[in-house]
């Protein structure tokens, strides 16, 4: 089948790890047979009034992009004008890919790109499916916006949240939704780079590994400060030296390597590092910690149990769909229940080779890739 994927979140000249799980998903589909071409519009803050900008490439796994990228020093204007970004996107549509017969078209996010892509179905008269992955979709609810969104989700002819969680909030705030249109499609790990193997693990030391971007908010979605004091109490009552491997960078990088050493704890900032090096950290790590307020999926989550890694997080969103008794231990967002798992998570031996394989067989490209490819062959018959 021919797929055309419409999307906002893609990565770009600029962001080049923007929406990068949405081209996973692309991948998947590519991999499972189909013929899949991608058109994301993408904005950017610069100091011009307005410039628009088309770009077209085919990437390793053969799939066609068209990137237009819109930049203006109204950015934060334009995000709030779909209507505008439509108006460039269907342009772009007609100029590159009007030889192009879709079968399904598949947008990614309820705003904008699902708005987008379900005036596209209608033109041609095509299935349309909604892939979410919005963690602030409660907040959108408030938007003035969210009355055509409502008609959108209502029309979709299949809704592909990424996790149980994320189905329930928009239940919850979409009336009339059938509860056929609904499956689960988890995002996708990268079998390529992440995967299990057996190596020989220093018995003095015990090695923690956390991934996020460390951003200061209002209403902080990361909490690592939890972890870091939990591992700091662990280490004053463990006789094993204890490391803390930290990716991710952020403007909040600064404050908790300050907040580190205060707490004696050892402490490895890498910055921002490909996700093959990603992975090498992850197989060298014995756990991987993860504190979060609000998750939709967590593919850092899936990521390391991909590699093995038994995992400690927050019970918050997602997170306990990913997490069981054998691969890892969910607790509360307080210092004292961060410890408590920490502590319990030690002294349990974990079958690290069936965490791995229990995580591939959910999140492969293969595995992502075959279950959204039954949803599109539902849909075409």
């Amino acid at each position: 089948m021919n797929i055309l994927f419409v999307t906002q979140w893609y990565p770009n000249r600029q962001q080049a790890y923007f929406g990068i799980f949405v081209r996973e998903h692309a991948r998947a589909v590519h991999k499972a047979g189909h013929n899949v071409n991608v058109l994301a519009l993408s904005l950017h803050k610069s100091k011009g009034l307005f410039n628009n900008e088309l770009n077209q490439i085919t990437d390793e796994f053969g799939i066609s992009t068209i990137q237009c990228e819109l930049h203006s020093c109204l950015k934060n204007v334009l995000y709030h004008l779909p209507f505008v970004q439509e108006y460039f996107l269907l342009k772009t549509y007609n100029h590159y890919l009007v030889q192009f017969k879709p079968d399904i078209i598949h947008s990614q996010v309820i705003y904008p790109a699902g708005l987008w892509g379900s005036a596209l179905a209608r033109r041609l008269k095509v299935p349309h499916v909604l892939t979410e992955h919005w963690s602030r979709l409660v907040d959108f609810s408030k938007n003035i916006y969210f009355t055509r969104a409502i008609k959108v989700y209502q029309s979709a002819d299949a809704i592909l949240p990424v996790s149980a969680f994320l189905k329930t909030n928009i239940q919850s705030i979409v009336p009339g939704l059938r509860e056929s249109q609904f499956s689960i499609v988890g995002n996708v790990v990268d079998n390529r780079l992440f995967y299990f193997q057996p190596e020989v693990k220093e018995t003095e030391t015990l090695t923690f590994c956390a991934v996020a971007t460390w951003q200061t908010k209002k209403k902080p979605d990361k909490m690592p400060e939890l972890f870091i004091r939990a591992l700091s109490i662990l280490q004053q009552h463990h006789s094993r030296k204890i490391n803390l491997v930290m990716i991710g960078g952020g403007d909040k990088t600064d404050e908790l390597q300050e907040m580190c050493t205060s707490a004696n704890v050892d402490a490895r900032f890498t910055g921002f590092i490909p996700k093959e090096q990603i992975a090498d950290e992850l197989r060298k790590a014995d756990y991987f910690v993860h504190a979060s307020a609000i998750e939709t999926f967590s593919i850092v989550v899936a990521e390391a149990l991909a590699c093995g890694l038994p995992v400690v997080c927050s019970n918050a969103g997602a997170l306990p769909e990913l997490i069981n008794d054998e691969n890892g231990i969910v607790c509360e967002n307080t210092i004292e229940n961060w410890t408590d798992a920490l502590i319990r998570a030690i002294s349990i031996q974990y079958n690290r080779h069936q965490i791995a394989h229990n995580a591939m067989s959910r999140f492969s490209m293969e595995a992502i890739g075959e279950k959204i490819s039954a949803i599109y062959s539902r849909l075409h018959l």
